[in-house]
C-alpha cells in the first residue's frame, strides 16, 4: 500500500476506478479481484456516473440511483481475558488432576452503524441508528436481529465476501427534502476506541430494482485498517457521506478540471464585469442554503399534501431530482464523544464540508467548499482549519467578498459587495476595512483614501453623486480640520469639526463653471476663462449645539453592513459674510489634479489584483501591522 493511502478500494468496474483523480490508470489491471490503493485526493466521485460505468452504460439517464443500501462489516483482534494470580502454594495439590480449561477471550467491542442526515446548513433532520431504526426514508437493520428477515448477509456481486453485520437502507425519493448530506460511520462506545478493530468493511449497493437482485450493483466497496487508532477517546470513525450538489454548480464545474488552481480565477469569469459572476454565485447559495426550498414550503402549506406513492403502490419520482447529482466523498475521520450526539458538532462540520484534510483532521485544502449554519457558503483556501488564502465567500443576506484571507478572517487584498448595492475594494485587516481603499456607496458617491477599523480614517478624498468632491482628513468616519469642497460652480475651504465647517471660511466663485453653457451664447455675460472671484465669511454653531454632534461613525449592528455616508445636521448653523467687497483670483481648474475613479460595478476579473499570485500564508510569526499611518494611532 502507498504510503499516502489510507484505505482499498474495490470496483466492479475498472474504467471507473481510471476517472478518479490521483489514481494511475496503469494501475487498474483487468483483474476485478485486484484492490486499488486510495489517494487522498481520489475520494470524492458521482455516484450515478460510477453506477453507470458498474453496469457498463454510458449515458446516466440510463441508470438512476434512486435506493442504496449500505452494508458495514468489521473484524476483530482477538484478545485473551487476562487470568488471576494464583498465590504461591496454592492449588499446587490439585493442579495436575485438574481438568484442562479453555482460554477465554474478551467480548468484542460493541459497533453500531450510524446515519445522520443533515440539510445545507448543518443542522440535523435524523438520525438512523440502534436507537432510532425507523426513519422518513431509511431504517436499519442487523446488529444481532438474527431472525431479522431483511438482515443483509452477501450477493453475488461482493467481491470480498466480508460478513455484513449492519446494513442501512435509503431511498432518495422519500427522505426529507431538505436533506444535502447523509453521514455514515461507525462507533465504539464500549470502551477501548478502535484498538481491537482490525479492519472496517464498507459497501453500498444500488438497489433501485429492489424486487430483482439480479440488477443489484457494487457501486462502491471499501475495507480500511484502523488497528492504527490506540487512542481510546476516538469512539468515533466516520467513513463516508453522501451528498447532493447541483448539476449547475460553477464549482463543481471548475472543480472537474482544476488541480489545485485558483479559485477565483476558477469562479469568477475574466470576461464579464465581476458583478454578475457573484450575481450568478448569490443564486446559487439561495439554492445550496435551501432558502428555495423554504418559499416552496410556504406554498406547499395553502396546498393539499400529495402521497409519495401512486394507486399501484409505485413510489412518485421527486422532480426536481434531474437538477441534482447524489456524490461520495470517503472520509476516514476519527471524531470523540461517548455517544453519537456529543460528537454532532464535528458531523455536522464533516456534513457541510467539501475538501480535504491534513492528518490531524483539520480541515486544508485551497479548493473547498464549507456551507455555515447561517447559510453562508465559503468557496476557497483552509489551512490549520481556518479560511486562508484566496477565497469567495457569499452571505446569506446576498452580498459577497472575493478575496485573502488570514487566520479565518478578510485580511490583505479584498473586493466586498454589499446587499444595498455599495462595493468596496481595497485592503482589510482583521475582518475589517484597514489600509487603503475605495468605497462606492448605493447612491452613486464615492470615497477613495484610508481606512482605520472598518471606518474612513486619514486622508481621503469623498464624491457626492453630483460630481463634487470633499478632500480632507477623517477621524473615525468624520471629516475632521481643514477640508476642501470643490464643485463645479465654487470651492469652499474650510476647518471642519466633527463634520461641519466652523470659523472662518474662503468661498471661490467660478463663473465659467456656473454652467455648461456654449461660448456665443454667454459671450456678454462671462469671460472666456472668468471672472473668478472669492470672498470670505465664517459659520458658527449656537453654544451647546455641537454637544448632540457626533464623536465619530457609529458601530453597526452587522460588521459587514454598509456605511452609508452621514450627512451633519447643519440646524441652527449661521453664516456670516465678511464686511468687504470680492476679489478677482486667477482660475482653479477643476477638479484639478482629483480624478474620480471609475466605477467599481464595471471592472472584471482582470482589471483587479484578484488575480494577483498569493504567497503561502505563514501562523507562525505574528500578525503584521495595520496598513495605517502612524500618526492615526
Amino acid at each position: 500500500m502507498q504510503e499516502e493511502s489510507w484505505g482499498r478500494l474495490i470496483h466492479a468496474s475498472r474504467e471507473g476506478l481510471k476517472e478518479l483523480p490521483g489514481v494511475d490508470p496503469a494501475a487498474i489491471k483487468w483483474d476485478p479481484e485486484e484492490a486499488v490503493d486510495i489517494p487522498e485526493k481520489a475520494v470524492d466521485f458521482d455516484l450515478e456516473k460510477f453506477a453507470c460505468t458498474a453496469y457498463g452504460l454510458r449515458d446516466r439517464e440510463e441508470r438512476a440511483v434512486k435506493k442504496v443500501r449500505i452494508d458495514i462489516g468489521w473484524s476483530f483482534i482477538r484478545k485473551k481475558k487476562a487470568e488471576a494470580a494464583v498465590p504461591a502454594g496454592e492449588g499446587d495439590e490439585d493442579e495436575e488432576d485438574a481438568p484442562e480449561e479453555e482460554e477465554e477471550e474478551e467480548e468484542p467491542p460493541d459497533m453500531d452503524l450510524n446515519c445522520s442526515f443533515y440539510d445545507a446548513k448543518g443542522e440535523e433532520i435524523q438520525v438512523i441508528n440502534f436507537d432510532s431504526r425507523e426513519g422518513e426514508g431509511a431504517s436499519l437493520s442487523g446488529d444481532d436481529t438474527v431472525q431479522d428477515p431483511d438482515k443483509v448477509t452477501a450477493h453475488e456481486s461482493d467481491r470480498i465476501g466480508f460478513p455484513v453485520d449492519e446494513s442501512i437502507f435509503v431511498d432518495f425519493r422519500l427522505i426529507p427534502k431538505k436533506t444535502k448530506n447523509i453521514v455514515v460511520g461507525v462507533t465504539n462506545y464500549s470502551g477501548g476506541g478502535f484498538a481491537r478493530v482490525k479492519k472496517l468493511y464498507c459497501r453500498i449497493v444500488d438497489i433501485t430494482q429492489e424486487k430483482d437482485p439480479a440488477q443489484w450493483r457494487d457501486v462502491f466497496v471499501f475495507h480500511t485498517d484502523v488497528k492504527e487508532c490506540t487512542d481510546p477517546s476516538k469512539s468515533g470513525l466516520i467513513i463516508f457521506k453522501l451528498f447532493k450538489e447541483s448539476k449547475a454548480s460553477k464549482y463543481w464545474e471548475w472543480k472537474k478540471t482544476a488541480d489545485g488552481g485558483d479559485v477565483l480565477g476558477g469562479l469568477l469569469s475574466a470576461e464579464k464585469p465581476l458583478k454578475e459572476s457573484l450575481e450568478l454565485l448569490i443564486e446559487e447559495q439561495q439554492v445550496i442554503s435551501g432558502q428555495d426550498l423554504d418559499k416552496e414550503d410556504e406554498e406547499e402549506e395553502e396546498e393539499e399534501p400529495e402521497d409519495d406513492e401512486d394507486e399501484e403502490g409505485v413510489i412518485k419520482d421527486d422532480p426536481d431530482a434531474v437538477n441534482w447529482n447524489w456524490r461520495v466523498r470517503a472520509m476516514n475521520m476519527f471524531v470523540s464523544g461517548e455517544n453519537w450526539e456529543e460528537a454532532a458538532e464535528d458531523v455536522a462540520t464533516a456534513a457541510t464540508f467539501e475538501g480535504e484534510r491534513d492528518e490531524k483532521g483539520w480541515r486544508c485544502d485551497p479548493c473547498s467548499k464549507a456551507v455555515y449554519n447561517n447559510g453562508d457558503i465559503y468557496y476557497g483556501g483552509y489551512i490549520n482549519d481556518r479560511r486562508s488564502g484566496k477565497g469567495v465567500y457569499v452571505f446569506a443576506n446576498k452580498g459577497a467578498y472575493a478575496g485573502c484571507f488570514k487566520n479565518g478572517l478578510r485580511s490583505g487584498y479584498g473586493m466586498m459587495w454589499y446587499p444595498d448595492g455599495s462595493i468596496y475594494e481595497g485592503q482589510w485587516h482583521k475582518d475589517k476595512m484597514w489600509g487603503i481603499g475605495q468605497y462606492d456607496y448605493a447612491d452613486g458617491s464615492t470615497y477613495c483614501g484610508k481606512w482605520k477599523e472598518g471606518k474612513k480614517h486619514g486622508s481621503g478624498v469623498y464624491w457626492d453623486k453630483h460630481g463634487a468632491c470633499l478632500t480632507g482628513t477623517w477621524e473615525k468616519g468624520i471629516l475632521q480640520g481643514e477640508g476642501i469642497y470643490d464643485t463645479e460652480a465654487f470651492q469652499l475651504v474650510a476647518d471642519f469639526k466633527k463634520g461641519i465647517p466652523v470659523g472662518d471660511v474662503i468661498y471661490t466663485l467660478q463663473a465659467h463653471r456656473t454652467k455648461n453653457w456654449r461660448q456665443p451664447a454667454c459671450k456678454f455675460i462671462l469671460a472666456e476663462h472668468g471672472p473668478t472671484l472669492t470672498h470670505g465669511g465664517s459659520y458658527s454653531i449656537p453654544p451647546g449645539a455641537d454637544a448632540d454632534l457626533p464623536e465619530g461613525e457609529d458601530e453597526p449592528v452587522d460588521d459587514d453592513a454598509p456605511r452609508m455616508p452621514k450627512h451633519p445636521d447643519y440646524n441652527g448653523l449661521k453664516y456670516v459674510p465678511h464686511i468687504s467687497n470680492p476679489e478677482p483670483v486667477p482660475d482653479i481648474p477643476f477638479p484639478g489634479d482629483k480624478i474620480r475613479p471609475s466605477p467599481l460595478k464595471e471592472k472584471k476579473y482582470s482589471d483587479v489584483r484578484l488575480n494577483e499570485p498569493l504567497p503561502p500564508p505563514t501562523f507562525s510569526a505574528p500578525p503584521p501591522p495595520p496598513p495605517a499611518d502612524e500618526d492615526d494611532e
